[in-house]
């Protein structure tokens, strides 16, 4: 069954389309332009930046949150204390 719809399809076909398609194709390929390559970079570096911000706020915030429970802890330790030196 394939094989005819295969058969019927290449009867339809002249024999150089895939040499057109090919020559078209490369005709119409263009080199990058020096403003494309360097917005290209910019924005790399832009989302790898933003990337970095993002990540060290959290590792901030976190550290933070840490910080302070520790030093809740220690207050919370010189309060007992203090009240049972009273």
């Amino acid at each position: 069954m394939w094989s005819r719809w295969r058969a019927l399809a290449a009867s339809c076909l002249r024999p150089d389309l895939a040499d057109r398609v090919l020559a078209a194709a490369r005709s119409r390929l263009e080199l990058p332009s020096y403003g494309s390559q360097l917005a290209l970079s910019a924005l790399t570096a832009a989302a790898c930046l933003g990337a970095v911000i993002l990540f060290h706020h959290h590792e901030l915030a976190a550290a933070d949150a840490r910080n302070l429970a520790e030093w809740r802890r220690i207050v919370a330790a010189a309060e007992d204390l203090h009240a049972g030196a009273r």
